[in-house]
């Protein structure tokens, strides 16, 4: 099962790389209304659409991450500071909403070193078509983590499902280059046991272009 995980995770994590950025023009606000031809009985003049866009995110930030606990292996749950380093795409179909592929990873080489990726395919909502444009979004994917706090390599390493929640700000979200400034959390399970979840708290500034 882990090997088709490794599969998935790398497919994903190829969306990124895979396609070439695409714009269509320079932005043009969406038309609120429809306007009436004039001095003539033709049917109403049909609104102008917004040219739709895709960007490439690149940024840096710091990460919170946490492994989890049991009574046996792991008592206390380890907690890390950690740097965080964001990819992603932004294929936007609407004004207000757009599919997402995010590749957060951080990695603390601290006491212990710890590795933590997700790869998630999602989508965002904007609260609005202006310079400044708050956002919230969501994901599912997959995930790879390596934790030195476990002695055990088969409980030091794991691959398996996660899934993450983002919020945000986009700055000069009517231009083609863009400021980001993000925050999230996404966690990951080891296989399938739902015992032993890795997370993470994810804080970045990005550029979209």
């Amino acid at each position: 099962m882990k090997k088709f995980l490794a599969i998935l995770f790398l497919a994903l994590a190829s969306i990124a790389f895979a396609q070439d950025d695409v714009t269509t023009g320079p932005y043009q606000p969406v038309a609120t209304e429809v306007r009436q031809a004039q001095n003539t009985d033709d049917d109403p003049m049909m609104a102008p659409k917004r040219p739709s866009y895709n960007f490439r995110s690149w940024g840096l930030g710091l990460g919170v991450w946490h492994n989890w606990k049991d009574s046996e292996k792991n008592p206390k749950r380890d907690w890390d500071q950690a740097v965080l380093f964001h990819h992603g795409r932004i294929w936007e179909m609407t004004t207000h909403g757009a599919i997402t592929f995010m590749d957060n990873a951080n990695i603390s080489v601290g006491d212990e070193f710890e590795l933590h990726e997700t790869a998630l395919i999602g989508g965002r909502y904007f609260f609005a078509d202006q310079v400044f444009s708050p956002y919230v979004g969501a994901g599912f994917g997959v995930g790879i983590q390596y934790d030195s706090h476990y002695d055990d390599f088969s409980e030091a390493f794991a691959l398996g499902f996660a899934g993450g929640l983002e919020a945000g700000l986009v700055i000069f979200r009517t231009s083609t280059t863009q400021l980001e400034i993000g925050a999230g959390y996404d966690i990951m399970m080891d296989g399938f046991d739902t015992d032993r979840l890795f997370g993470s708290f994810n804080f970045y500034l990005a550029i979209n272009y």
